[in-house]
C-alpha cells in the first residue's frame, strides 16, 4: 500500500520533493525545482510577506523547515544552512549574532532529514543516528543532560532511524526502520506513551532524558508531534495517539490524558498526519479529505461554532488534498495538483493571499508578487513583482489612555513599479485609506498599527509599529491593602490603589522590563492606578478596578485571563469583555470567577471537569454567565472546582471533586446546592476543598482534607465538621500534594500546619505540623496570601511579612534565597520596607531588620545562571535615619563565599577579586576592597556569577553568602552578611 503523499502526485523527477511547512508566524514552501519561498514572518522581511517571496537562495535544496524565528535548509550534499535570529544558539556557532544571510550549521554532515521545534532541533543523518541543539531543559535533546547546547549533540543509544519529530513542546520523536516510535523530553501528560505519569515535577517519569520506546506500536511509517500530546500512523492506514487530551486532541471522543497509545476513532486509509497545531490533530486520507480534531482555537479545525472536537470531523469543502502542516496558529494543504490553501491566524501575512485577514476557511495562497497561485509542481518563476515597503511614523509611541495617535507613511518605495495605495488597521479593528491615519486606544495594553502598502500590480508589501497603552489616570482611590502570591511572582495592592509585582519573568506581568529567564527580588509599579481588587493564584492575576472593569494578564493556555486573547502568554493587562459591574474576584490559575455588583457570576478559563458551570466541558478565553445563579453574595474557586455563597445561607458548587453526601467525590457541570451547609456565611476554597463557616463561626469541609486536620464525624451529608478552621477570617494553602495551611484569625495571629515539604510553614526546622501552629512574633496581620510553595502576612501598619521558596524572587525581600522564616519584603528601590499604608507609622521589631537592604538580580537558565546583587546599608542601630539611614564607610570590603552541602569534605568555598572560587581558607579574600558609598542613593553591585552552569545535582541546595566588612572578623561579629541566592533544581 502506497501511504506517501507523493504517490498521489505526477511527480516528474525534478529537483526536489514539493514541501509545505507552517511555522509559528510564517510558512515557507519547497518547489520541485529546489527552490525556497516564505511568507509570514519569514527571516529578512519583518513583519512579514504577505506573498511569497524567494528564501534560502541555495542550490540542491531538499528540505525546509522553521522556528524560534530562524529559518533552515537541507541540501542534498547532507548540510544543514540556517539564517535568522541567533538569540539561542538557533544557528549553532558559537555565537548569538544574527544571521541575514544562509551559513551552514557546523558539525553536521550527511543528513537526511531536518526538524525544527518551537525552542530545540534535530537532525537525522544517513546513518540513523540523530542530533540535536537548542533547549534541554525537559530532556528534549535525549543526551542524558538537562544542559542546553549551543552545538549539536548525539542524541543516545538511538540507531536505524528513518524519521524525526522536533514539536512545539519540549518532546522529540524518532521513528525507526522497524517500525517502532521512541520519544524522549517532557512527559507531562503521557507523551512518553509508556503507561506512566508523573506524581510530581521532581519526579523522573517528568523528563525523559534518553529515548525510550513507545509501547504496543508496531508498522508505524509516519509520527508527528505536537506541544503535549503525539500521534502515529500504521501502514493499515490507522491513526493512533497519545499524551494530554483535555481538547480532545487525542481523537478517542473523550476529554482526557492517553498514557499509551489509542486509535484514533473512525479513521482509516489515512496517507499523512499531523499535530503541529499544538492541542489540535490532522489527518489526510487517501480520497483526498481532511480529518480534524481537538482545540478549535482560531478556527483551525476549519469549522466554527464549537470549542473542541474529541473526535475526527470532515473539514468542509475540502477535496484533492494530498499534504497538510500545521502550526499553533495556521495550516496550511497542498493540493494533488501542486497548489496550496491556507487558513487560520495571519497578522505577519503567513497566509499568503495578499491580506492580514484571519481566515477561517481553506483559502489559496498567491503566486510570487502576489499575481495567480502557488504552484510548487511548476517551475517558479526567474523574474516576479517584488512587494512594496515602507516604515510608519507615530505621532506619540506610548500614553494614557485614552490615546489618540496619528500613524503617517515614510520611506515608501517600490523596486520595480510605483505605490498605489495604503491600508491601514488596528489592533482594536479601526481601518483607513491613505498616507495617514488617526487611532484611538480606550484601554490600556500594547497595539500594533499595520500597513499594508500596495503597488501598481496589486502586491503588498507589510510595515507594522506598535503603541503602549498605559491606563488612563485614575483618581486616587481608598481601598483595604491586599497581598497575592503565584507559583513565580507575588502581588499587592496599595491603600491608594496602585499594584505593585515581584518575583520570576512568567508571574510579573505588564509593564516590567524583565526578559526570559529573569527575576526581580524587590517589587515594581506595574503602572495600574485606581484598582480595587487583586485575584492571583500561580501564573495569572486579576485586578478588579474602581469602575468594576476587570484587567488580566498571565499564562493562558486554556483561556485562564479571560481577555478573549488565545495567546499562550498575556503580558499586558487586558479588558475582560462582557462583564457588568463587578464587585469580586475569585482564581483558581486555571479558570477565573466574578461576581457582579446585581449577584450573578461570571466563568472564564479551563473546564476539563465543568468547573465554569456552563452544562459543557469547553473551554472560555472569555467571562461567560453561570446560568441559574442569583442572589451571590460570595465566590470562591477551587483546583477543579467554583463554589458560591447566596443571601440565604446556602452554597452550591459545580465542577469535580465536591461531595454531594457520603464519602464519593463527582462532578457536575451545572451548580447544585451543596447539602449539609446552612446558614453559611462565609466560604473558603483550597486546591480540593470547600470550607464553610456559619454565622457561629463554626467551620464545615467539603471533601477530604487528610493530614495535618481530621474532621469531626458529626454534620451533614457531604460535608464535615471542623473546629480546627472555627473563627478563621481568611484561609489560603493547599489540601492536595504538599498540603499546607495559612490561617489568619480575628486578633491579627497567623496560623500555619501541614507538610515541611510545602516550604510554607514558616518555622525553622519545624517539620511537618499536625494541627495549627501560630507563628511567632505576629499579632496584627489584615491579611495573608499563600503560593505554591510560600505565603504572605501583611501587617496593621502596611509592612508585609514573606516566607518560602524564593528562587524566583517571589519573597520580595532582595534576595533569591529560601526564608524558613518571615522576612520583610522591601520596597521598590530596596531603600527601606514595602508599606502599602505610608500614613501609618511602622513598628518593626528590630529583630525583623536584616543587616543590610539589596536587590539580588538572576539571569537565564540553571545551565547558564548570570547573578548580581545592589548591596545598600543600615546603620548598626538598625533604626532608619530621616534622609540617609545607611552607608559603607571607605576602606569596607565585601565579601562572597557559597556553601555546597553535597561536597562534604570541604563545602564552603570562597570568591576572589578575579572572580575565581577557591576553598574557603582565612582570613577569606575579598572580592571587593575599599567600598565606599557616600549616599543611600548609590549601591554597591556584585557581579558574581556569568553563565555558570549549576545544573549538577551536586550544587542542589547551595547557597551563595555576601557579606561587608573591615575585614572578616569584623564581618562576623557585626553579623553583616546574608545569604542571597540558593540553587533549587527543578
Amino acid at each position: 500500500m502506497c501511504l506517501a503523499w507523493l504517490c498521489l502526485i505526477p511527480f516528474s523527477g525534478n529537483a526536489a520533493t514539493p514541501m509545505i511547512v507552517a511555522g509559528e508566524n510564517e510558512s515557507l514552501f519547497l518547489n520541485s525545482d529546489g527552490s525556497a519561498w516564505g511568507t509570514g514572518n519569514v527571516t529578512n522581511y519583518w513583519p512579514g510577506a504577505t506573498s511569497p517571496v524567494r528564501i534560502l537562495q541555495l542550490p540542491n535544496v531538499i528540505a525546509v523547515a522553521t522556528g524560534d524565528w530562524a529559518n533552515f535548509a537541507l541540501l542534498a550534499d547532507g548540510t544543514v544552512w540556517g539564517l535568522g535570529n541567533n538569540d539561542k544558539h538557533q544557528l549553532a556557532d558559537g555565537t548569538t549574532q544574527g544571521r541575514s544571510e544562509p551559513q551552514r550549521i557546523p558539525g553536521l554532515s550527511d543528513v537526511k532529514a531536518f526538524s525544527a521545534g518551537s525552542d530545540h532541533r534535530l537532525a537525522l543523518r544517513n546513518d540513523g543516528t540523530v542530533w540535536g541543539w537548542g533547549n534541554n531543559k525537559s530532556g528534549q535533546l535525549g543526551d542524558g543532560t538537562q544542559i542546553d547546547r549551543d552545538v549539536p549533540v548525539q542524541v543516545s543509544g538511538l540507531a536505524n532511524v528513518t524519521r524525526i519529530a522536533a514539536s512545539f513542546g519540549p518532546t522529540s520523536l524518532a521513528l525507526k526502520s522497524d517500525g517502532t516510535v521512541w520519544m524522549w523530553g517532557n512527559n507531562c501528560c503521557g507523551q512518553a506513551g509508556n503507561g506512566l505519569f508523573p506524581s510530581n515535577p521532581s519526579d523522573p517519569e517528568s523528563n525523559h532524558l534518553i529515548p525510550t520506546q513507545v509501547l504496543n506500536l508496531d508498522r508505524v511509517v509516519a509520527i508527528a508531534a505536537g506541544s503535549h500530546h503525539n500521534m502515529a500512523l500504521r501502514d493499515d492506514g490507522t491513526v493512533w495517539s497519545w499524551g494530554r487530551g483535555d481538547l480532545g486532541q487525542n481523537g478517542t471522543g473523550r476529554l482526557m490524558h492517553e498514557y499509551l497509545p489509542v486509535q484514533v476513532l473512525g479513521l482509516e486509509q489515512v496517507i499523512a498526519i499531523d499535530a503541529g497545531a499544538a492541542e489540535s490533530s490532522f489527518a489526510v486520507k487517501a480520497d483526498g479529505t481532511v480529518w480534524a480534531w481537538g482545540s478549535n482555537s482560531q478556527g483551525l479545525l476549519g469549522v466554527s461554532g464549537i470549542s473542541y472536537s474529541a473526535a475526527p470531523i470532515q473539514v468542509p469543502g475540502l477535496s484533492g488534498i494530498a499534504a497538510i502542516s500545521a502550526s499553533p496558529n495556521h495550516i496550511l494543504l497542498m493540493q494533488r495538483d501542486g497548489t496550496v490553501l491556507a487558513w487560520g491566524l495571519n497578522n505577519y501575512g503567513q497566509l499568503g493571499d495578499g491580506t492580514l485577514q484571519v481566515r477561517t476557511d481553506a483559502r489559496a495562497v498567491s503566486g510570487p508578487g502576489g499575481s495567480g497561485q502557488l504552484n510548487l509542481l511548476r517551475l517558479a518563476p526567474t523574474v516576479f513583482n517584488r512587494l512594496p515597503q515602507a516604515q510608519i511614523s507615530l505621532s506619540a509611541a506610548s500614553g494614557r489612555a485614552p490615546l489618540s495617535v496619528t500613524a503617517s507613511v515614510r520611506n515608501a518605495s517600490d523596486p520595480d513599479g510605483t505605490i498605489a495605495a495604503y491600508y491601514w488597521t488596528s489592533a482594536v479593528g479601526q481601518q483607513a485609506t491613505g498616507s495617514s491615519a488617526t487611532f484611538t486606544f480606550t484601554q490600556a495594553g500594547t497595539y500594533q498599527i499595520d500597513l499594508l502598502i500596495e503597488d501598481n500590480s496589486g502586491a503588498r508589501g507589510h510595515a507594522a509599529q506598535s503603541i503602549v497603552v498605559a491606563p488612563a489616570a485614575a483618581a486616587a482611590v481608598a481601598v483595604s491593602p491586599k497581598v497575592g502570591m503565584g507559583a513565580q511572582g507575588s502581588i499587592a495592592l496599595t491603600n491608594d490603589g496602585r499594584i505593585l509585582t515581584w518575583g520570576g519573568w512568567g508571574d510579573i506581568g505588564p509593564y516590567g522590563s524583565l526578559q526570559y529567564g529573569e527575576t526581580n527580588s524587590i517589587p515594581i509599579a506595574n503602572g495600574i492606578t485606581g484598582a480595587v481588587d487583586i485575584a492571583k493564584v500561580h501564573g495569572v492575576a486579576h485586578v478588579l478596578m474602581a469602575d468594576g472593569t476587570v484587567l488580566g494578564w498571565g499564562y493562558n493556555e486554556v483561556g485562564e485571563v479571560g481577555s478573549g486573547s488565545t495567546a499562550n502568554w498575556v503580558s499586558q493587562p487586558e479588558l475582560l469583555p462582557n462583564l457588568p459591574p463587578v464587585q469580586a474576584l475569585a482564581t483558581s490559575g486555571s479558570h477565573g470567577l466574578a461576581l457582579t455588583s446585581d449577584g450573578r457570576v461570571f466563568a472564564w478559563g479551563g473546564n476539563t471537569s465543568g468547573q465554569l458551570g456552563l452544562g459543557d466541558y469547553q473551554n472560555r478565553f472569555q467571562p461567560v454567565e453561570v446560568p441559574g445563579l442569583n442572589n451571590v453574595t460570595a465566590i470562591a474557586a477551587g483546583g477543579g472546582f467554583s463554589v458560591a455563597l447566596k443571601t440565604d445561607g446556602t452554597v452550591w458548587g459545580w465542577g469535580g471533586g465536591l461531595q454531594l453526601g457520603g464519602s464519593t467525590s463527582i462532578s457536575l457541570n451545572r451548580p447544585i446546592q451543596i447539602p449539609g451547609f446552612t446558614n453559611i456565611s462565609r466560604i473558603f476554597a483550597t486546591d480540593i476543598v470547600v470550607i464553610a463557616q456559619d454565622a457561629n463561626g463554626a467551620a464545615w469541609v467539603n471533601g477530604s482534607v487528610g493530614f495535618p486536620f481530621a474532621p469531626d464525624p458529626s454534620g451533614g451529608p457531604g460535608a464535615g465538621r471542623f473546629p480546627a478552621f472555627d473563627g478563621l477570617v481568611r484561609i489560603a494553602g493547599r489540601t492536595g500534594t504538599g498540603r499546607f495551611i495559612v490561617a489568619l484569625k480575628a486578633d491579627g495571629t497567623v496560623w500555619t500546619g501541614g507538610l515541611q515539604i510545602s516550604l510554607a510553614l514558616g518555622h525553622a526546622n519545624s517539620g511537618d505540623i499536625a494541627g495549627l501552629r501560630q507563628l511567632p512574633g505576629i499579632s496584627d496581620a489584615i491579611d495573608i496570601a499563600a503560593g505554591q510553595n510560600g505565603a504572605m502576612a501583611l501587617r496593621r501598619d502596611g509592612t508585609v511579612l514573606a516566607w518560602g521558596l524564593n528562587n524566583y524572587g517571589q519573597i520580595g525581600d532582595g534576595t533569591l534565597a529560601y526564608r524558613q522564616t518571615p522576612v520583610l519584603v522591601v520596597n521598590e528601590t530596596a531603600s527601606g520596607f514595602l508599606d502599602l499604608i505610608p500614613e501609618v507609622p511602622n513598628n518593626i521589631p528590630a529583630d525583623r531588620i536584616p543587616p543590610f537592604l539589596l536587590a539580588t538580580y538572576a539571569d537565564g537558565s540553571l545551565s547558564s545562571t548570570t547573578l548580581y546583587a545592589d548591596l545598600r546599608g543600615i546603620i548598626s542601630s538598625g533604626s532608619f535615619a530621616s534622609n540617609d539611614f545607611g552607608k559603607f564607610a571607605a576602606g569596607y570590603n565585601v565579601y562572597v563565599a557559597a556553601n555546597v552541602p553535597a561536597i562534604a569534605a570541604s563545602p564552603f568555598f570562597q570568591l576572589n577579586a578575579n572572580n575565581a572560587w577557591s576553598v574557603l581558607q582565612w582570613p577569606m579574600s575579598a572580592f571587593m576592597s575599599g567600598v565606599a558609598l557616600d549616599s543611600q542613593n548609590d549601591v554597591v553591585r556584585t557581579q558574581i556569577l556569568q553563565n555558570a552552569d549549576l545544573s549538577s545535582p551536586t550544587f542542589a541546595g547551595a547557597s551563595i553568602l555576601v557579606g561587608y566588612g573591615t575585614d572578616p572578623d569584623e564581618m562576623i561579629r557585626a553579623a553583616r552578611y546574608r545569604t542571597i541566592f540558593t540553587v533549587t533544581q527543578q
